[in-house]
C-alpha cells in the first residue's frame, strides 16, 4: 500500500519513479527518441474509459516529464471496442490510418484486432525489464495486459443485509432476491460460467433460466447509480470493480461481492495497430502506462490497475479471494480463442434475459 501512496503521489507530481535518462533500457531510450520525433498521439475510446479527455491531458503532462518529449495527445470520443477494432481491421484493408494509436479492448475485443495480426509485434519486455515480464504479453507480442476486472454483484449496502450478500452464484436464486435485483442487457460476464471450468456450455443456460425471473430490470455496467440511488438492490453479474468502487469513493452506499465459484480475472489489453498514424508514441504510452506511476494514474481515472504488479490495490483483491478459494479463471485472448462457444453461450443468455418477465 505504501508503494502504492508513493507511485500514486509520483503521478500527481509529475515525479518520475522510472529514474534518469541514463537508467534507461537501450530499446526504451531509441523509443522515446523515435516518438520524439512523431511528436503527436490519438487516443480513441469511450469518455468514461481512463478519465476520456482529461485523463489524456494527465497522461500527457506526466509522459512529456517523464521521458523529456512533447507529445500532443489528442482524445477522440469513439464508438465501442468491439466495433473499434472492426472499423481500425477495416481501416488497414483500405490503406488507411488507424482511427487510435494505441487500441485498448477486452480478451474478446483484442482478438479481433491480434487474429488477423493487426497488431505491431513487440518486444515489450525490452522496454521495462523485469517490470513487463512475458506472462504479460500475449499474441506474439501484439498485445500486453494493462488492467484487470474483477466482476461479481454490485449492491446497496443499506438494501442488503450483511447475511444475504451472495457468496455464490445459487445465492442469487434465493426468493429473497425476486424484485431487487437487476443484470445487464448484454449479459455481462456470464459467458465465463459456460466455460469448461465452470458451468459448461449447458449448465451456464440452466442457471441463466433460474434467475431470469428474480430480475427486476435490466441495465448496464455503467448504470451503478441505479443501485446507489436504491432502484435496484444489487447488480448481477457486473463487468468489474469499477463501479463500485466510483460510487463508494463518492461516499454512495455501495459494496462489491465476488461469487467464489464465478471468480475471473478479466484482462484489458492494449496494443499499437499496424496502421497506426504514430506507432512509437502509442508504444511510449503503453510503456508509461505499465510502470508504477503510470499504473497510479490508469488508477486514478479508471479505478481498476494490473493485479500482476505487487503495489497496486486490485494485486491485493486477487490474494484475497484466492485466500477465500476461488479459482480465478484467467479470461485471456488464447482462452477466449480456445472457448468459442462462450460467445455462442452470452447470445442465447441476452434472449433469455431479455424475455424474461423480469424484463422492465
Amino acid at each position: 500500500m505504501r508503494a502504492f501512496q508513493a507511485a500514486a503521489a509520483a503521478a500527481i507530481l509529475g515525479v518520475s519513479l522510472i529514474g534518469s535518462a541514463s537508467e534507461m533500457s537501450p530499446d526504451l531510450k531509441a523509443l522515446v527518441d523515435a516518438a520524439k520525433k512523431e511528436g503527436a498521439l490519438t487516443l480513441a475510446w469511450a469518455q468514461d474509459v481512463m478519465g476520456g479527455a482529461d485523463g489524456a491531458r494527465l497522461f500527457e503532462q506526466a509522459i512529456n516529464k517523464t521521458y523529456g518529449t512533447n507529445i500532443a495527445i489528442k482524445f477522440v470520443p469513439s464508438i465501442p471496442q468491439p466495433a473499434l477494432a472492426s472499423k481500425i481491421v477495416t481501416e488497414a484493408a483500405a490503406g488507411q490510418t488507424a482511427t487510435s494509436d494505441v487500441y485498448l479492448g477486452a480478451n474478446y475485443a483484442s482478438a479481433i484486432l491480434t487474429d488477423r495480426k493487426g497488431m505491431i509485434p513487440v518486444e515489450w519486455t525490452k522496454l521495462l525489464p523485469g517490470r513487463i515480464t512475458p506472462d504479460l504479453v500475449e499474441e506474439g507480442g501484439q498485445a500486453v495486459r494493462f488492467a484487470t476486472g474483477f466482476p461479481g454483484v454490485t449492491y446497496n449496502t443499506d438494501l442488503v443485509p450483511a447475511v444475504r450478500v451472495p457468496k455464490k452464484l445459487t445465492d442469487l436464486l434465493d426468493p429473497w432476491w425476486k424484485g431487487r435485483l437487476a443484470s445487464t442487457v448484454y449479459a455481462a460476464s456470464f459467458e465465463a460460467i459456460s466455460s469448461p471450468d465452470m458451468l459448461g456450455y449447458q449448465g451456464s443456460l440452466d442457471y441463466i433460466k433460474k434467475l431470469a425471473p428474480q430480475l427486476a430490470g435490466l441495465i448496464r455496467c455503467g448504470d451503478g447509480e441505479r443501485i446507489a440511488t436504491g432502484e435496484y438492490a444489487a447488480l448481477a453479474l457486473d463487468c468489474s470493480s469499477q463501479q463500485a468502487t466510483y460510487w463508494k469513493r463518492k461516499g454512495a452506499p455501495i459494496a462489491q461481492a465476488q461469487l467464489i465459484d464465478a471468480a475471473q480475472l478479466r484482462y484489458w489489453y492494449v496494443g499499437v495497430p499496424k496502421n497506426a498514424a504514430h506507432p512509437a508514441a502509442g508504444k511510449l504510452w503503453i510503456t508509461y502506462a505499465l510502470t508504477p506511476e503510470g499504473q497510479a494514474l490508469v488508477r486514478r481515472t479508471w479505478d481498476v490497475d494490473l493485479d500482476s504488479f505487487p503495489e497496486v490495490p486490485d494485486h491485493g483483491l486477487a490474494a484475497e479471494l484466492k485466500a477465500k478459494g476461488a479459482k480465478m479463471l484467467a479470461m485471456t485472448i488464447p482462452y477466449w480463442n480456445a472457448h468459442k462457444d462462450m460467445d455462442k453461450a452470452k447470445d442465447e443468455m441476452v434472449k433469455i434475459l431479455r424475455t424474461s418477465k423480469g424484463k422492465k
